[in-house]
């Protein structure tokens, strides 16, 4: 015979009949781990035993506290049945509000980008940009040719002026 632990539970337990529990005592005869294991199997076996055996009174207050948690339990028994499915719903609404608010109000959002001016736009500014320059430079065209030192120096203020 093999070692079979199942066979050798059912063996401590008394539940071998017959030539089962002949062959099982005839392989403990020769096999030491059998043995430390049936050995191992009825010390568990008598510890379960003598704590089920021993029966002390549960405190009053234990007791109380007890009756009193499975009474408010009972109370409470059809609102907490009602919260079971609660969050998954609470969360599954809350998330298609998500995505109601997503869709209505993202585009108010979104800006699109400009696009890039076009020559045509940007030459009036440009010239506009580049008119009291120009008048400027001609001023101080004037002002070099012109011998009058007064003259060039009301041109270049007023040059300053125009600049700052």
């Amino acid at each position: 015979m093999r070692c079979d632990t199942d066979l050798l539970s059912r063996y401590a337990d008394g539940e071998l009949q017959g030539s089962s529990a002949r062959e099982m005592a005839q392989h403990l005869k020769t096999c030491a781990a059998c043995r430390y294991e049936l050995s191992d199997m009825r010390h568990v076996n008598h510890v379960l035993y003598s704590w089920g055996s021993v029966r002390s009174p549960v405190p009053p207050e234990t007791e109380r506290r007890v009756r009193s948690a499975i009474e408010r339990r009972k109370r409470l028994a059809p609102i907490l049945r009602i919260a079971r499915f609660s969050p998954p719903a609470v969360g599954s609404s809350i998330a298609a509000l998500m995505l109601l608010l997503a869709i209505n109000v993202g585009p108010m959002y979104q800006t699109a980008s400009p696009a890039p001016p076009t020559a045509t736009q940007v030459a009036p500014v440009i010239k506009r940009q580049a008119a009291p320059l120009q008048l400027a430079r001609s001023r101080a065209a004037l002002v070099t040719t012109q011998p009058d030192s007064l003259q060039r120096l009301l041109v270049h203020h007023h040059f300053e002026a125009l600049v700052n």
